[in-house]
């Protein structure tokens, strides 16, 4: 997945590409994430879809419910696929600046397996935030 975000790094995100992010609409801080990214992407850059709609076993059947509760993924509209971590830096990529400019850090030598392994951490235990 660092490959892809490597890729998909080097150039500014297409107007007209839009990033399907499928996120737990269970948990309260992923739901506010979700509405944090909704308020601050570049127009439609971002569509969000709760995991658990009829709508992600119809379209992306090609991920588990098991996974897909894992970590969170993002596909855009070449089918390009992020998950965790890497899903957070292209969801960033696609943000108004200031906050486009965070998603530079994965291009410092160490941080993407940084960001794996803390939002692996974090991930397996959000039901345990209160926000």
């Amino acid at each position: 997945m660092a490959k892809a975000v490597k890729k998909a790094m080097a150039h500014a995100p297409d107007e007209d590409q839009k990033l399907v992010v499928l996120y737990d609409g269970r948990c309260p801080v992923c739901v506010k994430f979700v509405e944090m990214l909704l308020r601050r992407a570049q127009s439609a850059a971002v569509e969000a879809v709760d995991l658990h709609s009829d709508r992600v076993r119809r379209e992306f059947p090609q991920f588990s419910k098991e996974e897909l509760m894992r970590e969170l993924h993002a596909i855009d509209g070449r089918g390009n696929v992020y998950v965790g971590a890497a899903a957070v830096a292209e969801i960033l990529r696609r943000q108004k600046w200031p906050v486009r400019a965070l998603a530079i850090l994965w291009r410092v030598p160490g941080y993407s397996r940084l960001a794996r392994a803390l939002y692996r951490w974090f991930a397996s235990r959000r039901y345990c935030v209160k926000v």
